[in-house]
């Protein structure tokens, strides 16, 4: 059994010994970066990442985002309702540092919809199909109008869709369905193609790099991550 004086220098042995396994350069708790006091209920998964929904000014909310520790806080969505406009996002899903997002907004005028990437580290974002219809009907996207009935995105930015021509703001009854990859820059190369009750959209999946769908009830696959 060790003496009162022996314990207490013991004791202090033990306390310098836990003090310098403390890292020299550790920053006290309120010296935290804009990423780490970001607060709000986290809709990302990943633990690498923020993603917070705040009220704004505009009767909707913000959507914040940033990579942890030190990453710059984005806002890469806002939703508003008004009279005569109103907007909303919706998170599809989460994958890393990239957030699959679909937003909708109008009002007296038109009809608008994007569904797109964002890289919350470098703030990029690619677009893999949107929509624009006017009131009245009628395409104000130059009949380039599309939507992805079925989509996904790796941790790594690539993602994958099932587009449709949407023109008058509506999927083309018969198609053509596209499967789609995309890069983490956003270069899109077209997998497959046929109509729609050759290609149902949700026969679409993803598992790591490797997309798969049916054609004509043949199962069919790609991977998404190029040779090399």
């Amino acid at each position: 059994m060790l003496r009162p004086a022996a314990a207490a220098a013991a004791a202090l042995a033990l306390a310098l010994l836990l003090a310098s396994s403390i890292p020299a350069n550790a920053k006290p708790s309120k010296h935290r970066t804009a990423c780490q006091r970001l607060a709000g209920t986290d809709r990302a998964p990943a633990k690498s990442v923020k993603l917070v929904r705040r009220l704004n000014g505009d009767r909707g909310s913000d959507l914040l985002g940033c990579v942890l520790p030190a990453g710059r806080v984005r806002t890469i969505a806002s939703s508003e309702h008004y009279d005569t406009a109103d907007s909303r996002y919706h998170v599809v899903s989460v994958a890393g540092r990239f957030v699959l997002l679909s937003l909708a907004a109008g009002n007296q005028y038109a009809y608008i919809e994007r569904t797109s990437v964002w890289d919350l580290r470098t703030g990029h974002r690619y677009t893999i199909a949107s929509l624009c219809s006017p009131t009245g009907g009628g395409d104000c996207a130059n009949g380039g109008s599309t939507r992805a009935s079925a989509v996904f995105v790796t941790p790594a930015g690539r993602a994958v869709a099932a587009i449709v021509p949407a023109p008058d703001g509506a999927p083309s009854p018969s198609g053509p369905v596209t499967i789609a990859g995309f890069a983490p820059g956003g270069a899109r190369s077209d997998l497959d193609s046929g109509p729609l009750a050759e290609i149902p959209p949700a026969s679409l999946a993803l598992r790591g790099n490797v997309a798969s769908w049916t054609h004509g009830g043949a199962p069919r696959s790609a991977d998404l991550k190029p040779p090399g």
